[in-house]
């Protein structure tokens, strides 16, 4: 896409969130004392401050659930991810793992309530839209291509380099989670957030409890919940930061979990334009972008939807 090189002044890591808590009940026999004080609840950022950013406000990466910060950084056919052209175009940014995933580290076992879940390709296949839900199993791995619906731009031909990334997750550390990245947003204190999937819905709530360190909101293809619409519907707070969605291809009458987020999302924006709050909903094929699964920031025209991110939050900054 850009060809520019990326000047920076440093890379930074950190863990931050997180809390002490004494563990006992570990497995025997044991190499090492493991009962005893343990950090829990911790995620994990990397910035990377660029030298001479063309735009102020830095980008905070949210990665979806069952993944981690690696889906912002390298597409599976192994083309640049998000990272790279956010930080071409001028943005410093913050590639974060969510508390239990990646360099967050899982939990050891006594503090954990449920066991993780570990998805398997044959899982994600319709979940994430890459094919119809009857395909074969056999033929989901072996024969990618023919499986996927006509006109996938996910490149399905690497679906085993995706397998790679996938993380175990628990189901229930929504709280934990958002925790720890309230920690991070009073850390940084002002930034745009771009989340994709579960990482879009943190970021949403994140817009109503944190919203003064939040300049903007971009979700991709978020779970939005009744819950969530609920909790915006109670709230009497301060004005919220612009919102952006965008959901791709495969949904209507044919993914009856996605019709439901992007009903859900439809409504969410609506009550923030009631409220003089800026809001978009992006239907992709609206705009003659087709083919797009639910792995927006991977799919083989990622670059593409980029672009349309990079608009925004430019002519956003401009405005401020």
């Amino acid at each position: 896409m850009l060809k520019k090189p990326i000047q920076l002044e440093e890379i930074a890591g950190f863990h931050i969130g997180g809390a002490l808590c004494m563990l006992s009940g570990f497995p025997s026999p044991q190499r090492f004392k493991n009962d005893g004080a343990h950090m829990v609840g911790q995620m994990y950022a990397q910035h990377f401050k660029l030298a001479r950013p063309r735009i102020q406000t830095p980008v905070a990466l949210w990665h979806g659930g069952g993944l981690t910060g690696a889906s912002w950084e390298t597409t599976s056919d192994g083309r640049s991810g998000w990272l790279d052209i956010f930080l071409k175009e001028g943005f410093s940014a913050y590639l974060c793992d969510a508390f239990e995933r990646g360099r967050a580290s899982m939990p050891p076992p006594p503090a954990l309530s449920e066991l993780p879940e570990y998805r398997s390709l044959e899982s994600i296949w319709h979940h994430f839209r890459f094919g119809p839900a009857n395909a074969n199993d056999a033929e989901i791995l072996q024969r990618p291509l023919k499986a996927a619906y006509s006109g996938q731009q996910f490149p399905v031909e690497s679906l085993l380099a995706f397998g790679r990334q996938f993380a175990p997750r628990l189901i229930n550390s929504e709280q934990e989670s958002m925790a720890a990245y309230a920690e991070f947003l009073k850390l940084v204190n002002g930034c745009y957030v771009v989340g994709h999937s579960q990482g879009g819905a943190f970021a949403v709530k994140g817009a109503i409890a944190h919203r003064s360190l939040i300049r903007a909101v971009v979700a991709l293809e978020p779970p939005i919940t009744e819950e969530l619409i609920a909790d915006l519907e109670c709230d009497a707070g301060s004005q919220m930061p612009p919102h952006l969605f965008i959901f791709g291809d495969y949904i209507h009458g044919v993914n009856s979990t996605w019709e439901v987020y992007l009903s859900n999302a439809e409504r969410y924006c609506q009550l923030l334009k009631e409220r003089g709050v800026e809001c978009q909903l992006i239907e992709l094929p609206a705009i003659g972008i087709h083919g797009n699964s639910h792995m927006l920031q991977m799919d083989s025209n990622s670059n593409e939807i980029a672009k349309l991110v990079i608009a925004w939050l430019s002519a956003l900054e401009k405005s401020q």
